[in-house]
């Protein structure tokens, strides 16, 4: 599972509810499910507040738990592009949101290639 958190406080502070979901689901129903990895969305770089985030969802889980290192930007553009039934990646391209992704993607497929 890729746990995605919003790069807020309320987000992160969920986030051990969220694991503990995970766990209840490995206990019971699944117990191959492991999480791959922590991916913040709605990332605003030049904030304080985002960046703060960062590094504490770092601290706190990046020992146990893989924190990609490309979050995923805040952009309108990606609230919108599923109202013209397009892909991020179709709709606009070169959005920093979709590169970020494509980012994701990569680090995910190098998984086991090191």
């Amino acid at each position: 599972a890729i746990v995605p958190v919003q790069a807020h406080y309320l987000a992160m502070e969920d986030m051990a509810d969220t694991l503990e979901v995970i766990q209840t689901i490995r206990q019971g129903i699944n117990p191959k499910l492991t999480v791959g990895g922590i991916l913040l969305t709605m990332y605003q770089g030049r904030t304080n507040l985002c960046r703060s985030i960062q590094e504490e969802i770092q601290a706190d889980y990046g020992d146990a738990f893989m924190v990609f290192s490309s979050p995923i930007d805040f952009s309108i553009r990606v609230a919108e592009h599923p109202i013209g039934a397009a892909r991020i990646f179709e709709y606009e391209p070169g959005n920093p949101a979709a590169k970020a992704y494509s980012a994701v993607a990569q680090e995910v497929m190098s998984y086991g290639q090191e």
